[in-house]
């Protein structure tokens, strides 16, 4: 699908998305299956063959619901470090797809396998920028409250109004924290595994390149979870009802709850396996759009695909790196320096 290259709106992005995951669906679907088996054995760890929750409780002498809650973050912060390091994957036969190069799963795996410590480090950063901080604002906060209850000392419903009225607003305060910075670190895998930078340098690049297209990548985040969301949950409630038809009239609610447990899943897997390419596909689109309306990426493409521009020239300026599109030509990409195109 080496399509020409031109800026995009919203709808194109995802019509396009469709059509490069439609192009290769065996491709983008195997990459999903390692991203699900993955989450799921996260998943299946911390609910379920490891008593997480117990030791929680018993060693830091928490309640179960706090120790279930600790336990559930645990879980949330291993599968997006998880996500992390296969999200190079999906750029890189993306990339390829679009440019007409190599797209393999096999490809994919060798060049996370190059710079692993790479995109280990921008994982680990967005993992604190997008996760960690906005948690820590939030328990500060939560903090400040408590400290105001015990010190007041009051048990009235204006206090207590007052007190859920100020946590609200902390959660809210938190929500939009995430929000702002999510989108300004959308594209740093993509900088990082296109134009082979450094994890600093591809965070430094993404703040650049998402300004005046945030609310763009929240509308793309948006419209797939939405989807997803109303999809799994008829696919669960189905599940349920089926589990529930079969064993109607029967005492074997334990067995029936199990086998709701291994349906549920087992659909969970398919389902996410199918989905997860969905969204890094429309990111990787969204960074090499903000590259042509920004810095005019289609004409410096086009002038090194007709020869024009050497794929293997310096670039002209010491702070500009040069561009690797991953997969999209002979050994481990062509080259390209980043010049104020257009700009």
């Amino acid at each position: 699908m080496n399509t020409a290259l031109r800026p995009m709106r919203l709808g194109e992005v995802l019509d396009r998305t469709f059509q490069i995951y439609r192009a290769r669906v065996l491709l983008f679907a195997s990459i999903g299956a390692l991203t699900a088996s993955g989450t799921l054995v996260v998943v299946l760890v911390f609910r379920h063959a490891w008593p997480i929750t117990g030791l929680l409780s018993r060693g830091l002498e928490l309640s179960p619901r706090v120790a279930g809650y600790l336990a559930s973050w645990f879980n949330a912060h291993f599968t997006m470090a998880f996500h992390a390091m296969l999200f190079p994957i999906y750029i890189a036969c993306t990339s390829a797809v679009v440019f007409g190069g190599e797209a393999s799963l096999r490809r994919g795996i060798g060049l996370v396998r190059a710079r692993w410590r790479t995109y280990a480090w921008l994982g680990a950063l967005k993992i604190l920028l997008q996760m960690v901080v906005p948690e820590a604002v939030l328990v500060g906060f939560l903090a400040v409250v408590g400290l105001m209850a015990d010190r007041m000392n009051s048990d009235g419903p204006l206090f207590n109004t007052m007190m859920w009225t100020f946590v609200g607003a902390c959660c809210v305060f938190s929500l939009l924290v995430v929000f702002w910075l999510w989108p300004r670190l959308a594209f740093s895998f993509p900088a990082c595994v296109s134009e082979s930078l450094s994890a600093r340098a591809a965070v430094r690049r993404s703040i650049r390149l998402a300004r005046g297209r945030g609310w763009s990548i929240v509308l793309v985040w948006a419209t797939v979870w939405m989807a997803n969301s109303i999809v799994w949950a008829t696919l669960r409630y189905a599940c349920w009802q089926l589990v529930s038809v079969l064993f109607r009239g029967h005492r074997l609610e334990p067995i029936a709850q199990r086998l709701f447990l291994v349906s549920l899943y087992g659909t969970w897997w398919v389902f996410a396996a199918l989905v997860a390419p969905i969204y890094p596909i429309a990111v990787t689109l969204l960074y090499y759009d903000q590259r042509i309306r920004k810095e005019g990426f289609d004409i410096e493409w086009l002038m090194q695909s007709t020869g024009m521009v050497s794929a293997d020239a310096p670039a002209q300026s010491g702070d500009e790196p040069a561009v690797v599109v991953a997969g999209s030509g002979a050994g481990d990409g062509a080259s390209v320096p980043v010049e104020d195109v257009g700009a």
